[in-house]
């Protein structure tokens, strides 16, 4: 069996490196809005898995053309019909 050249779980930098928004709004969306659920490593290190990166990347999206985040995930209607 081949391993996938694709990555499946990634740290808090990757995620900052990839959406644009700093590692403190996301452990803090993390804990206020409950947005992502990240795995921890034997040492205590968060690690996401793909759906944590769509869910970041969507709202930072959202959150980049005006839309207030405490709005948009506070409504689990909408947050469902959007991811």
């Amino acid at each position: 069996m081949l391993d996938s050249p694709f990555r499946s779980r990634f740290q808090i930098r990757d995620l900052e490196e990839f959406s644009g928004v700093k590692a403190h709004t996301i452990r803090i969306w993390e804990k206020r809005y409950g947005l992502l659920r990240p795995e921890r490593t034997l040492t205590n290190i968060r690690t996401y898995g793909l759906e944590e990166l769509k869910n970041l990347l969507n709202v930072a999206y959202l959150n980049r053309h005006g839309h207030k985040i405490s709005r948009s995930l506070s409504s689990a209607s909408w947050t469902a019909s959007v991811w």
